[in-house]
C-alpha cells in the first residue's frame, strides 16, 4: 500500500508543479542519468521492483518543495478517501434499509396500536 501511495504522490507532485517539468527533468533532479525519464514514469505507476531510493526521494522532495514524509510515509490518496467514503455511505444505506424493513414488519409490541408507543387513555 505504501508503494502505491508513494507512486501516486510522485505523480501528483509532477502534474501539479507550476513549472510543468518533463520526466527527464525529474529524473535529473532525482540524481539519475540524463534521459532516464522512463524510470520516473515507472516509479509514478508503481511498476518497479524497489521504487526510488531514499536519496532520490530526498532530492525529489527538495525539487518539489514538499516534506520528505510525503514520499516516505505517504498519506491516503484521493482515490482511497473516496473509496472509504463510498464504503461508509453504502454501509449506512444498508443499515437504514434494514431498520426500515424491520420497522415495517414489526408488530406493535405494547398493544396500544399507537406509533409513538404512548398508551391510549381509556374513557370510563
Amino acid at each position: 500500500m505504501r508503494r502505491a501511495r508513494q507512486a501516486w504522490w510522485l505523480r501528483v507532485c509532477r502534474e501539479t508543479d507550476p513549472r510543468k517539468p518533463k520526466l527527464d527533468e525529474i529524473a535529473e533532479a532525482a540524481g539519475l542519468k540524463p534521459g532516464s525519464g522512463s524510470v520516473v514514469s515507472l516509479w509514478e505507476r508503481n511498476r518497479t521492483i524497489s521504487g526510488p531510493k531514499l536519496e532520490q526521494l530526498v532530492r525529489l522532495a527538495a525539487y518539489y518543495g514538499v516534506p520528505l514524509s510525503l514520499f516516505t510515509e505517504p498519506p491516503e490518496t484521493d482515490e482511497e478517501r473516496v473509496a472509504t467514503y463510498r464504503q461508509l455511505a453504502l454501509g449506512a444505506i444498508a443499515i437504514a434499509e434494514q431498520d426500515s424493513e424491520a420497522e415495517a414488519g414489526e408488530p406493535d409490541r405494547d398493544g396500544d396500536d399507537q406509533p409513538d408507543g404512548k398508551r391510549r387513555r381509556r374513557s370510563a
